[in-house]
């Protein structure tokens, strides 16, 4: 119940504010006092697969912590923030938003919650030339 209240929490502030809230949603379901980051880790990467590598996760959790711990005032100016960009070509803030939402669809939902095609995907992948 704590993830899904974090994940409601986080919908509607702009996504500086909506970063920290989003991982509250994953420390709910896979929080380890002891070993947060590792065991964050060692649950997401199976759900969101080889895209998602140990490596991509560890940096992403490192902004959770410059953010968290106060290096930076909010993701967008940590320069792991820069990093990950200049890696992935993705947003962080929007490449968490996935990955909770995943989580809680594998870990909370199970079966019982089934994604369906974006209503334009069609439209989306002829501008786009992406799978949405």
């Amino acid at each position: 119940m704590r993830a899904l209240e974090y994940f409601y929490r986080a919908w509607v502030p702009d996504p500086t504010r909506r970063f920290p809230t989003l991982f509250g949603a994953l420390d709910a379901i896979y929080g380890d006092a002891g070993k947060a980051t590792q065991s964050v880790i060692e649950a997401v990467g199976p759900i969101m697969g080889s895209a998602y590598d140990y490596d991509r996760l560890k940096l992403l959790l490192g902004l959770r912590a410059s953010v968290i711990h106060g290096s930076a005032p909010n993701v967008y100016e940590s320069s792991d923030y820069h990093k990950y960009y200049e890696r992935y070509e993705e947003d962080a803030t929007r490449d968490l938003e996935l990955i909770v939402a995943r989580c809680l669809q594998a870990v909370i939902f199970g079966s019982a919650m089934q994604e369906r095609p974006h209503t334009h995907a069609v439209l989306i992948k002829h501008h786009t030339g992406r799978d949405v």
